[in-house]
C-alpha cells in the first residue's frame, strides 16, 4: 500500500510538471492531485526536494526496467537502448524524463549527478559490448 501511494505521489508530480510548468509543482498541488492528505505525501517524501529526488530516481529505474525487456526482445544492448528510451517518451513508463531532469536542473542541481552515474552505467555497458562512444 506504501508503495502505491509513493507511486501515485511521482506520477503526480510528473504530470504536474508536464503540464503546468516547473512553478506549479508544490508538495500542496502533488497531494491533492493523488488524492492524498500532505501529511500522506510528508510521509513518503520530507520535503519537495526529496519528491523530485524520488521522481529522479524511479525515472531512472523505470528505464533500466524498460531497457531489460527490450534486451530481451532483441539482444542488442544498443536497439534496445534507443527502444527504451522510444518507449519511455511514448508514455509506456509511469514517469516522463523530460519532467523528472528539468525538476532536478530547476531545483537541486546536485541530482543531475544521478543521470550521469545512470549514463556512465550505459558507456560502461557499451564498452564491455565492444562498442566505442567517442563525443564530438
Amino acid at each position: 500500500m506504501a508503495n502505491s501511494k509513493r507511486k501515485l505521489l511521482l506520477e503526480a508530480a510528473s504530470a504536474i510538471i508536464m503540464e503546468q510548468g516547473i512553478r506549479r509543482l508544490t508538495l500542496e498541488e502533488v497531494a491533492a492531485r493523488a488524492g492524498v492528505s500532505k501529511g500522506g505525501l510528508l510521509y513518503h517524501f520530507a520535503s519537495k526536494d526529496e519528491l523530485i529526488k524520488g521522481l529522479n530516481e524511479e525515472t531512472i529505474r523505470e528505464f533500466r526496467e524498460l531497457l531489460q525487456q527490450a534486451l530481451e526482445e532483441t539482444g542488442s544492448y544498443t536497439k534496445s537502448y534507443l527502444l527504451a528510451t522510444v518507449r519511455q517518451l511514448e508514455g509506456l513508463g509511469h514517469y516522463n524524463a523530460s519532467s523528472s531532469m528539468l525538476a532536478a536542473i530547476a531545483t537541486n542541481m546536485d541530482l543531475i549527478q544521478l543521470w550521469e552515474d545512470d549514463y556512465q552505467r550505459f558507456r560502461s555497458e557499451m564498452t564491455k559490448r565492444g562498442f566505442r562512444l567517442r563525443l564530438a
